[in-house]
């Protein structure tokens, strides 16, 4: 099983650990009370995808993330609109379909990375130093 470390590279808490594997059941939960199993089973998948970079290893996925920068861009999207995807869903789920819950999830997801972008793209020129 995959073990979650601190900033220093120690293991973290099992209190922490258990944390961090848990919550995202409860996007998938949301999703899956508005809209049906196949759905939560989506934004759960969607959201446990997140941590791909991190079982694959820190510095090589942070270093790939800056020579394909298009790519990152539209992770960056992805993960953002997993996210702001269940706040639709779970505020006008019962009046909205799952495709405008969906278009304002990616919309709110475009445009959080659109304003974020420019200061991910100095903090990497930073550290390229």
């Amino acid at each position: 099983m995959f073990v979650f470390k601190d900033a220093a590279g120690e293991p973290m808490s099992v209190p922490k650990q258990v944390f961090l594997w848990a919550w995202p059941l409860l996007p998938g939960a949301i999703a899956w009370a508005r809209f049906g199993t196949t759905w939560g089973l989506l934004e759960g998948t969607a959201v446990y995808s997140w941590w791909l970079a991190t079982i694959f290893g820190r510095a090589g996925a942070a270093s790939w993330l800056r020579r394909h920068l298009i790519t990152t861009f539209v992770l960056f999207v992805f993960v953002f609109a997993t996210l702001f995807f269940v706040l639709p869903a779970l505020l006008l789920g019962t009046v909205l379909s799952v495709w405008w819950c969906w278009a304002l999830g990616l919309s709110a997801g475009v445009t959080v990375t659109a304003l974020l972008w420019p200061a991910q793209r100095r903090f990497w020129a930073r550290l390229d130093g």
